[in-house]
């Protein structure tokens, strides 16, 4: 299983090379990627194709992309606050790939991602298909941080603004384990 670094070196790389790019279609195979979905993998795809990625982020083993309806110019001009948070789950031996179009599909590719400007897509490639996508909407943690409303029980990590050590401290010190 992917751990924290290593999802966090993921979250990196996705930033660098999809923040202000416009989905233009997901292909889902198998209604196993999309799982966590209740609508299934035709509304997941539906619904992601138009929109803009305005933030790749993390909270624990969980990442997320922010997206915002696909109108403006990706800089910030006219583009609204995103209220939607694409899910993904590394599970076991999930891969986010960052991959030419033309370049042969990896084996166990379970969704590509294309967008409108024709650059690279991103392709997520489980071999296991622990792992999955699913969308869902942003919300507040107690810390006033968007996050998926999925994982808003998964605690801020140190390096996130809305971590507070006093607390974790104090919290501490109460147990006696």
């Amino acid at each position: 299983m992917p751990e924290l670094p290593e999802v966090e070196t993921v979250r990196a790389g996705l930033a660098e090379h999809i923040i202000g790019r416009q989905i233009a279609s997901l292909e889902l195979s198998g209604a196993r990627v999309a799982r966590r979905y209740a609508e299934g993998p035709l509304a997941l795809s539906a619904a992601v194709a138009g929109t803009r990625i305005t933030d790749v982020r993390r909270r624990g083993k969980y990442l997320w992309v922010e997206l915002g309806l696909g109108f403006g110019d990706g800089e910030g001009e006219g583009d609204a606050e995103p209220d939607l948070a694409l899910i993904a789950h590394l599970g076991m031996s999930g891969q986010l790939l960052i991959q030419p179009a033309n370049q042969a599909r990896p084996r166990h590719t379970h969704a590509v991602f294309d967008f409108a400007d024709d650059g690279p897509q991103v392709r997520f490639v489980d071999q296991r298909t622990f792992g999955g996508l699913a969308l869902t909407e942003l919300t507040k943690d107690a810390g006033g941080q968007a996050v998926p409303a999925t994982i808003t029980h998964i605690a801020p990590d140190p390096f996130e603004p809305a971590y507070d050590q006093a607390a974790v401290v104090r919290r501490m010190k109460q147990r006696h384990s």
